[in-house]
């Protein structure tokens, strides 16, 4: 999981590039930087997903968490070009729906913009 390095705060929208893998060893770190984007003040927030070859159910919970947080303070938060794998997850984990998905940074501009 390499998101330390690819971390952005821009305005009221924070972005976060995951690659590799997030699961049991590496879900603190991504919410260490989740967290440190959110007490920044960030109200929507962008994960983007391009890169990310696996999310486990922790790595899911660490996103459930953030939503939370973000829908509470009427933010978006975007799953940007999710692979096949990691929206299996999220619809085996029955959380898709909760999720705004974007293909295309467009698409999660618009997300973002409501």
């Amino acid at each position: 999981m390499c998101a330390d390095e690819n971390t952005d705060y821009t305005g009221q929208t924070g972005r976060v590039v995951l690659c590799g893998e997030v699961d049991a060893r590496t879900f603190q770190s991504f919410e260490a930087q989740l967290d440190t984007l959110l007490k920044s003040g960030c109200r929507n927030l962008i994960v983007d997903c391009a890169k990310l070859s696996y999310m486990s159910s922790a790595g899911i919970g660490v996103l459930v968490n953030a939503m939370t947080e973000i829908t509470d303070r009427r933010g978006s938060l975007v799953l940007l070009t999710p692979n096949e794998r990691v929206t299996e997850i999220l619809d085996i984990l029955s959380v898709r729906d909760y999720f705004r998905i974007a293909y295309s940074e467009d698409e999660a501009q618009q997300h973002i913009a409501g």
